[in-house]
Protein backbone atom coordinates (compact mmCIF):
# COMPACT_ATOMS: atom_id res chain seq x y z
CA UNK A 1 0.00 0.00 0.00
CA UNK A 2 2.83 2.25 0.88
CA UNK A 3 4.49 1.50 -2.65
CA UNK A 4 1.25 2.12 -4.32
CA UNK A 5 0.31 5.59 -2.55
CA UNK A 6 4.61 6.85 -3.55
CA UNK A 7 4.03 6.14 -7.04
CA UNK A 8 0.82 7.73 -6.73
CA UNK A 9 2.39 10.85 -5.76
CA UNK A 10 5.29 10.36 -8.04
CA UNK A 11 2.92 10.32 -11.05
CA UNK A 12 1.07 13.53 -9.70
CA UNK A 13 4.31 15.45 -9.31
CA UNK A 14 5.44 14.41 -12.89
CA UNK A 15 2.13 15.31 -14.25
CA UNK A 16 2.05 18.93 -12.40
CA UNK A 17 5.80 19.37 -13.59
CA UNK A 18 4.53 19.05 -17.37
CA UNK A 19 1.43 20.84 -16.94
CA UNK A 20 3.75 23.71 -15.30
CA UNK A 21 6.22 23.50 -18.50
CA UNK A 22 3.80 23.54 -20.92
CA UNK A 23 1.02 26.74 -19.33
CA UNK A 24 4.83 28.63 -18.61
CA UNK A 25 5.67 28.05 -22.09
CA UNK A 26 2.15 29.38 -23.54
CA UNK A 27 2.45 32.28 -21.07
CA UNK A 28 6.12 33.37 -22.31
CA UNK A 29 4.70 32.96 -25.61
CA UNK A 30 1.79 34.92 -24.54
CA UNK A 31 3.46 37.79 -22.94
CA UNK A 32 6.16 37.92 -25.64
CA UNK A 33 3.44 38.21 -28.35
CA UNK A 34 1.45 41.13 -26.29
CA UNK A 35 5.56 42.85 -25.94
CA UNK A 36 5.72 42.65 -29.68
CA UNK A 37 2.49 43.81 -30.60
CA UNK A 38 3.29 46.91 -27.56
CA UNK A 39 6.67 47.36 -29.81
CA UNK A 40 5.37 47.83 -33.07
CA UNK A 41 2.63 50.38 -32.00
CA UNK A 42 5.67 52.36 -30.18
CA UNK A 43 7.71 51.86 -33.32
CA UNK A 44 4.60 53.48 -35.33
CA UNK A 45 4.36 56.55 -33.46
CA UNK A 46 8.09 57.12 -32.64
CA UNK A 47 8.06 56.75 -36.47
CA UNK A 48 6.24 60.14 -36.51
CA UNK A 49 7.97 61.57 -34.55
CA UNK A 50 11.46 60.84 -35.92
CA UNK A 51 9.89 62.39 -39.55
CA UNK A 52 8.73 65.40 -37.73
CA UNK A 53 12.15 66.19 -35.87
CA UNK A 54 13.75 65.83 -39.38
CA UNK A 55 11.49 67.57 -41.25
CA UNK A 56 12.70 70.53 -38.87
CA UNK A 57 10.29 70.79 -35.53
CA UNK A 58 12.10 70.59 -32.58
CA UNK A 59 9.35 69.83 -30.22
CA UNK A 60 9.34 65.91 -29.85
CA UNK A 61 12.93 65.84 -29.10
CA UNK A 62 12.42 66.59 -25.53
CA UNK A 63 9.91 63.75 -25.72
CA UNK A 64 12.09 61.52 -27.39
CA UNK A 65 14.60 62.21 -24.32
CA UNK A 66 12.30 61.21 -21.89
CA UNK A 67 11.68 58.01 -23.55
CA UNK A 68 15.30 57.39 -23.89
CA UNK A 69 16.12 57.91 -20.32
CA UNK A 70 12.86 57.15 -18.24
CA UNK A 71 11.31 54.18 -20.20
CA UNK A 72 12.68 51.30 -21.26
CA UNK A 73 9.81 49.58 -23.21
CA UNK A 74 9.48 52.11 -25.41
CA UNK A 75 13.50 52.97 -25.74
CA UNK A 76 13.89 49.45 -27.26
CA UNK A 77 10.98 50.30 -29.61
CA UNK A 78 12.80 53.95 -30.70
CA UNK A 79 16.28 52.05 -30.59
CA UNK A 80 15.17 49.80 -32.97
CA UNK A 81 13.87 52.48 -35.63
CA UNK A 82 17.35 54.40 -35.36
CA UNK A 83 19.43 51.12 -35.78
CA UNK A 84 17.40 50.33 -38.72
CA UNK A 85 17.73 53.81 -40.15
CA UNK A 86 21.61 53.23 -39.42
CA UNK A 87 21.85 50.23 -41.33
CA UNK A 88 20.40 52.08 -44.40
CA UNK A 89 22.98 54.80 -44.14
CA UNK A 90 20.33 57.58 -43.14
CA UNK A 91 22.89 59.37 -41.86
CA UNK A 92 20.54 62.31 -41.02
CA UNK A 93 19.64 60.10 -37.95
CA UNK A 94 22.89 60.17 -36.35
CA UNK A 95 22.52 63.87 -34.67
CA UNK A 96 19.55 62.61 -33.72
CA UNK A 97 20.74 59.74 -31.94
CA UNK A 98 23.48 62.01 -29.77
CA UNK A 99 20.80 64.56 -28.86
CA UNK A 100 18.31 62.32 -27.75
CA UNK A 101 20.58 60.89 -25.21
CA UNK A 102 20.96 57.21 -26.55
CA UNK A 103 24.95 57.79 -26.97
CA UNK A 104 25.50 59.54 -23.70
CA UNK A 105 23.22 56.11 -22.10
CA UNK A 106 25.15 53.70 -23.65
CA UNK A 107 28.88 54.70 -22.92
CA UNK A 108 27.65 55.34 -19.35
CA UNK A 109 26.58 51.43 -19.75
CA UNK A 110 29.76 50.85 -21.30
CA UNK A 111 32.35 52.10 -18.62
CA UNK A 112 30.06 51.03 -15.58
CA UNK A 113 31.74 48.17 -13.33
CA UNK A 114 28.32 47.71 -11.82
CA UNK A 115 26.98 46.27 -14.80
CA UNK A 116 27.31 42.99 -15.98
CA UNK A 117 29.50 41.51 -19.22
CA UNK A 118 26.67 40.85 -21.12
CA UNK A 119 25.09 44.45 -20.44
CA UNK A 120 28.34 46.41 -21.19
CA UNK A 121 28.90 44.47 -24.10
CA UNK A 122 25.80 44.89 -25.16
CA UNK A 123 25.85 48.95 -25.07
CA UNK A 124 29.48 48.52 -27.15
CA UNK A 125 27.22 46.56 -29.71
CA UNK A 126 24.39 49.37 -29.80
CA UNK A 127 27.57 52.37 -30.06
CA UNK A 128 28.28 50.43 -33.12
CA UNK A 129 25.27 49.80 -34.57
CA UNK A 130 24.76 53.51 -34.34
CA UNK A 131 27.91 54.25 -35.74
CA UNK A 132 28.67 57.06 -33.08
CA UNK A 133 31.98 57.88 -34.17
CA UNK A 134 32.80 60.01 -31.71
CA UNK A 135 32.88 57.03 -28.89
CA UNK A 136 35.80 55.57 -30.70
CA UNK A 137 38.19 56.86 -28.53
CA UNK A 138 36.11 55.38 -25.49
CA UNK A 139 35.93 52.00 -26.84
CA UNK A 140 39.41 51.68 -27.51
CA UNK A 141 40.04 52.69 -24.13
CA UNK A 142 38.06 50.14 -22.27
CA UNK A 143 39.46 47.72 -24.85
CA UNK A 144 42.89 48.02 -23.63
CA UNK A 145 42.19 47.97 -20.20
CA UNK A 146 39.84 44.97 -20.50
CA UNK A 147 41.00 42.69 -22.88
CA UNK A 148 41.05 40.00 -20.78
CA UNK A 149 37.36 39.92 -20.86
CA UNK A 150 36.61 38.11 -24.25
CA UNK A 151 32.56 38.74 -24.79
CA UNK A 152 33.12 42.58 -24.12
CA UNK A 153 36.42 42.69 -26.12
CA UNK A 154 34.92 40.95 -29.26
CA UNK A 155 31.50 43.23 -29.03
CA UNK A 156 33.83 46.72 -28.99
CA UNK A 157 35.88 45.40 -31.61
CA UNK A 158 32.73 44.29 -33.74
CA UNK A 159 31.49 47.91 -32.57
CA UNK A 160 34.70 49.80 -34.42
CA UNK A 161 33.69 47.52 -37.06
CA UNK A 162 30.23 48.90 -37.62
CA UNK A 163 31.21 52.64 -36.77
CA UNK A 164 33.61 51.83 -39.78
CA UNK A 165 35.69 55.09 -39.72
CA UNK A 166 39.63 55.47 -40.17
CA UNK A 167 39.96 56.28 -36.87
CA UNK A 168 38.34 53.29 -36.21
CA UNK A 169 40.36 51.14 -37.97
CA UNK A 170 43.11 52.64 -36.67
CA UNK A 171 42.50 51.88 -32.98
CA UNK A 172 41.51 48.51 -33.95
CA UNK A 173 45.38 47.83 -35.71
CA UNK A 174 47.27 49.03 -33.14
CA UNK A 175 45.96 46.62 -30.37
CA UNK A 176 45.67 43.84 -33.29
CA UNK A 177 48.56 41.76 -33.01
CA UNK A 178 47.78 41.50 -29.10
CA UNK A 179 44.15 40.40 -29.46
CA UNK A 180 45.30 38.11 -31.51
CA UNK A 181 48.06 36.49 -29.84
CA UNK A 182 46.07 36.35 -26.66
CA UNK A 183 42.98 34.17 -28.80
CA UNK A 184 40.82 37.23 -27.85
CA UNK A 185 39.34 36.82 -31.00
CA UNK A 186 39.94 34.22 -33.45
CA UNK A 187 41.78 34.85 -37.16
CA UNK A 188 38.64 33.95 -38.94
CA UNK A 189 36.88 36.91 -36.73
CA UNK A 190 39.99 38.84 -37.56
CA UNK A 191 39.48 38.44 -41.30
CA UNK A 192 36.05 39.04 -41.39
CA UNK A 193 36.72 42.43 -39.27
CA UNK A 194 39.26 43.68 -41.57
CA UNK A 195 37.14 42.53 -43.97
CA UNK A 196 34.48 45.31 -43.43
CA UNK A 197 37.02 48.26 -43.54
CA UNK A 198 38.42 46.82 -47.27
CA UNK A 199 35.64 48.65 -49.48
CA UNK A 200 36.86 52.26 -48.23
CA UNK A 201 40.23 51.89 -46.65
CA UNK A 202 42.12 48.99 -49.43
CA UNK A 203 45.35 51.44 -49.40
CA UNK A 204 45.40 51.67 -45.80
CA UNK A 205 45.13 48.13 -44.92
CA UNK A 206 47.84 47.55 -47.68
CA UNK A 207 50.32 49.84 -45.55
CA UNK A 208 49.49 48.38 -42.48
CA UNK A 209 50.31 44.80 -43.97
CA UNK A 210 53.69 46.68 -44.87
CA UNK A 211 54.00 47.57 -41.25
CA UNK A 212 53.37 44.38 -39.52
CA UNK A 213 55.42 42.37 -41.63
CA UNK A 214 58.14 44.72 -40.49
CA UNK A 215 56.67 44.49 -37.18
CA UNK A 216 57.35 40.45 -37.12
CA UNK A 217 53.44 39.92 -36.44
CA UNK A 218 52.87 36.85 -38.24
CA UNK A 219 49.58 35.94 -37.54
CA UNK A 220 48.49 39.50 -38.03
CA UNK A 221 50.20 39.39 -41.61
CA UNK A 222 48.06 36.39 -42.16
CA UNK A 223 44.79 37.48 -41.03
CA UNK A 224 45.33 40.85 -43.25
CA UNK A 225 46.51 38.77 -45.77
CA UNK A 226 43.39 36.23 -45.88
CA UNK A 227 41.08 39.76 -45.58
CA UNK A 228 42.80 41.54 -48.85
CA UNK A 229 42.60 38.49 -50.54
CA UNK A 230 38.71 38.16 -50.46
CA UNK A 231 38.28 41.54 -51.12
CA UNK A 232 39.02 43.74 -54.64
CA UNK A 233 42.93 42.98 -54.91
CA UNK A 234 44.30 45.88 -56.48
CA UNK A 235 47.86 46.00 -58.42
CA UNK A 236 49.14 47.78 -55.19
CA UNK A 237 48.39 44.66 -53.19
CA UNK A 238 49.59 41.90 -55.94
CA UNK A 239 52.82 44.23 -55.82
CA UNK A 240 52.89 43.94 -51.77
CA UNK A 241 52.35 40.02 -52.13
CA UNK A 242 54.92 39.65 -54.64
CA UNK A 243 57.23 41.09 -52.71
CA UNK A 244 56.34 39.12 -49.32
CA UNK A 245 56.78 35.66 -51.72
CA UNK A 246 60.43 35.41 -50.58
CA UNK A 247 59.21 34.77 -46.92
CA UNK A 248 60.67 32.12 -45.36
CA UNK A 249 57.21 31.24 -43.76
CA UNK A 250 54.67 28.78 -46.11
CA UNK A 251 51.55 29.74 -44.40
CA UNK A 252 52.51 33.63 -45.50
CA UNK A 253 53.75 32.44 -49.15
CA UNK A 254 50.44 30.60 -49.66
CA UNK A 255 48.37 33.55 -48.78
CA UNK A 256 50.37 35.78 -50.89
CA UNK A 257 49.64 33.20 -54.09
CA UNK A 258 45.96 33.26 -53.11
CA UNK A 259 45.52 37.05 -53.27
CA UNK A 260 47.64 37.09 -56.24
CA UNK A 261 45.09 34.44 -58.13
CA UNK A 262 42.40 36.39 -57.12
CA UNK A 263 43.64 39.38 -58.74
CA UNK A 264 42.95 37.55 -62.00
CA UNK A 265 39.73 40.14 -63.12
CA UNK A 266 41.89 43.03 -62.57
CA UNK A 267 44.28 42.29 -65.28
CA UNK A 268 47.27 43.11 -62.56
CA UNK A 269 50.64 42.46 -64.89
CA UNK A 270 53.09 39.65 -64.45
CA UNK A 271 55.08 36.76 -66.00
CA UNK A 272 55.24 33.30 -65.46
CA UNK A 273 59.08 33.86 -64.30
CA UNK A 274 57.76 35.42 -61.08
CA UNK A 275 56.05 33.00 -59.95
CA UNK A 276 57.53 30.07 -61.52
CA UNK A 277 59.88 28.91 -58.73
CA UNK A 278 57.02 28.52 -56.66
CA UNK A 279 55.83 25.89 -58.51
CA UNK A 280 57.86 23.67 -57.48
CA UNK A 281 58.25 24.53 -53.41
CA UNK A 282 58.91 22.13 -50.69
CA UNK A 283 55.28 22.38 -50.03
CA UNK A 284 52.64 20.87 -52.04
CA UNK A 285 50.08 23.02 -50.81
CA UNK A 286 52.13 26.08 -51.83
CA UNK A 287 52.96 23.96 -55.63
CA UNK A 288 48.85 23.81 -55.62
CA UNK A 289 48.08 27.59 -55.31
CA UNK A 290 50.70 28.47 -57.86
CA UNK A 291 48.68 25.91 -60.34
CA UNK A 292 45.95 28.36 -59.61
CA UNK A 293 47.88 31.19 -60.66
CA UNK A 294 49.14 30.25 -63.32
CA UNK A 295 45.82 28.88 -64.60
CA UNK A 296 44.32 32.28 -64.02
CA UNK A 297 47.02 34.06 -65.72
CA UNK A 298 49.08 32.14 -68.08
CA UNK A 299 47.94 28.80 -68.61
CA UNK A 300 49.11 28.57 -72.19
CA UNK A 301 52.51 29.84 -71.46
CA UNK A 302 52.82 27.39 -68.21
CA UNK A 303 51.35 23.90 -70.28
CA UNK A 304 55.09 22.39 -70.18
CA UNK A 305 55.41 23.37 -66.08
CA UNK A 306 51.61 21.69 -65.73
CA UNK A 307 52.75 18.41 -67.27
CA UNK A 308 55.37 18.07 -65.11
CA UNK A 309 53.16 18.45 -61.47
CA UNK A 310 51.06 15.93 -63.26
CA UNK A 311 53.35 13.48 -61.75
CA UNK A 312 53.91 15.21 -58.08
CA UNK A 313 53.85 13.23 -55.33
CA UNK A 314 50.73 14.85 -54.27
CA UNK A 315 47.30 14.14 -55.63
CA UNK A 316 45.90 17.45 -54.63
CA UNK A 317 48.60 19.00 -57.10
CA UNK A 318 48.34 16.80 -59.81
CA UNK A 319 44.57 17.21 -59.65
CA UNK A 320 45.27 20.97 -60.28
CA UNK A 321 47.59 20.84 -62.76
CA UNK A 322 45.22 18.65 -64.69
CA UNK A 323 42.49 21.12 -64.96
CA UNK A 324 44.82 24.22 -65.63
CA UNK A 325 45.67 22.13 -68.85
CA UNK A 326 42.15 21.22 -69.50
CA UNK A 327 41.02 24.48 -69.05
CA UNK A 328 42.28 25.64 -72.16
CA UNK A 329 39.70 23.52 -74.24
CA UNK A 330 40.47 22.52 -77.50
CA UNK A 331 44.28 24.12 -77.04
CA UNK A 332 45.31 21.78 -75.01
CA UNK A 333 44.43 18.76 -77.13
CA UNK A 334 47.64 17.10 -78.31
CA UNK A 335 49.03 17.91 -74.27
CA UNK A 336 46.41 15.23 -73.44
CA UNK A 337 46.93 13.50 -76.26
CA UNK A 338 50.90 13.01 -75.03
CA UNK A 339 50.01 12.63 -71.47
CA UNK A 340 47.29 9.29 -72.35
CA UNK A 341 49.57 7.77 -74.71
CA UNK A 342 52.42 8.17 -72.03
CA UNK A 343 53.50 5.74 -69.31
CA UNK A 344 52.63 7.90 -66.29
CA UNK A 345 49.39 6.27 -64.93
CA UNK A 346 48.85 9.23 -62.17
CA UNK A 347 49.03 12.01 -64.88
CA UNK A 348 46.53 9.83 -67.16
CA UNK A 349 43.94 9.39 -64.19
CA UNK A 350 44.50 13.09 -63.14
CA UNK A 351 43.85 14.42 -66.99
CA UNK A 352 40.93 12.37 -67.31
CA UNK A 353 39.62 13.38 -64.32
CA UNK A 354 39.84 16.82 -65.01
CA UNK A 355 38.36 15.76 -68.61
CA UNK A 356 35.13 15.45 -66.41
CA UNK A 357 35.40 17.88 -63.64
CA UNK A 358 36.30 20.41 -66.50
CA UNK A 359 32.89 19.84 -68.36
CA UNK A 360 35.36 18.96 -71.38
CA UNK A 361 33.39 15.93 -71.84
CA UNK A 362 30.73 17.24 -74.08
CA UNK A 363 33.06 19.25 -76.44
CA UNK A 364 34.74 16.11 -77.10
CA UNK A 365 31.58 14.23 -78.33
CA UNK A 366 30.55 17.16 -80.36
CA UNK A 367 33.89 16.69 -82.44
CA UNK A 368 32.98 13.48 -83.38
CA UNK A 369 31.54 14.22 -86.68
CA UNK A 370 33.49 13.78 -89.89
CA UNK A 371 33.14 17.62 -90.32
CA UNK A 372 35.53 18.53 -87.47
CA UNK A 373 39.44 18.52 -87.37
CA UNK A 374 39.79 17.58 -84.15
CA UNK A 375 37.88 14.34 -84.58
CA UNK A 376 40.36 11.50 -84.36
CA UNK A 377 42.34 13.44 -81.54
CA UNK A 378 38.61 13.31 -79.55
CA UNK A 379 38.27 9.98 -80.28
CA UNK A 380 41.16 8.83 -78.81
CA UNK A 381 40.70 11.01 -76.09
CA UNK A 382 37.41 9.41 -75.60
CA UNK A 383 38.48 5.78 -76.43
CA UNK A 384 41.05 5.34 -73.94
CA UNK A 385 38.50 7.07 -71.04
CA UNK A 386 35.99 4.06 -71.81
CA UNK A 387 38.98 1.54 -72.02
CA UNK A 388 39.62 2.56 -68.24
CA UNK A 389 36.02 2.57 -67.12
CA UNK A 390 34.99 6.40 -67.52
CA UNK A 391 32.33 5.51 -70.04
CA UNK A 392 29.55 5.80 -67.77
CA UNK A 393 28.51 9.00 -69.50
CA UNK A 394 29.44 8.39 -72.61
CA UNK A 395 26.65 5.44 -73.03
CA UNK A 396 23.72 7.39 -71.89
CA UNK A 397 25.63 10.38 -74.41
CA UNK A 398 25.09 7.55 -77.35
CA UNK A 399 21.66 6.84 -76.74
CA UNK A 400 20.07 10.50 -76.32
CA UNK A 401 22.73 12.93 -78.53
CA UNK A 402 20.68 14.58 -80.91
CA UNK A 403 23.42 14.57 -83.58
CA UNK A 404 22.34 10.80 -85.39
CA UNK A 405 26.46 10.91 -86.43
CA UNK A 406 27.90 11.50 -83.19
CA UNK A 407 25.57 9.19 -81.61
CA UNK A 408 26.48 6.26 -84.17
CA UNK A 409 30.55 7.33 -83.45
CA UNK A 410 30.08 7.31 -79.93
CA UNK A 411 28.70 3.94 -80.56
CA UNK A 412 31.18 2.43 -82.57
CA UNK A 413 33.82 4.41 -80.05
CA UNK A 414 32.38 2.58 -76.86
CA UNK A 415 31.53 -1.16 -78.98
CA UNK A 416 34.15 -1.22 -81.33
CA UNK A 417 33.34 -5.13 -82.09
CA UNK A 418 30.08 -4.09 -83.20
CA UNK A 419 27.93 -5.59 -79.89
CA UNK A 420 24.70 -4.07 -77.86
CA UNK A 421 25.20 -4.79 -74.74
CA UNK A 422 26.42 -1.90 -72.03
Amino acid sequence: MDIQIILLILVCLFSFSIGFIVLGTFLRRWIHKKQYTQIDHLKSLYQTWIDEVLGGNTQRISELQRVVGEDGFGREALEQIVCEKCRADDKAILSLIQEVGFIRLYEKKLISQRLSIPMRARAADRLGRMQSEESVDLLFQVLKEESDKTELANSIIKAMALIGSEKALESIITIFPLILKKEVITPKNGEMILLMFAPLYREHLVRVLHHFQHSGERLSVIVTLDALSRSVVTEDMVAVAMEMLESEDAEIRVRCLRLIANANLQRVPMTLHEIKLHLHDAQWFIRMQAVEVARRFFCEKSLGEMVLLLRDAHWQVRRAAAGAIVSLGDESLETIIGVIEGEDTYAKEAICEAIHLEGYVQQLVNHLTQSSLLFNSSARILFYMHSIGLSSSLKETALSHPDGEIRQNLHLLIHPQGGDND
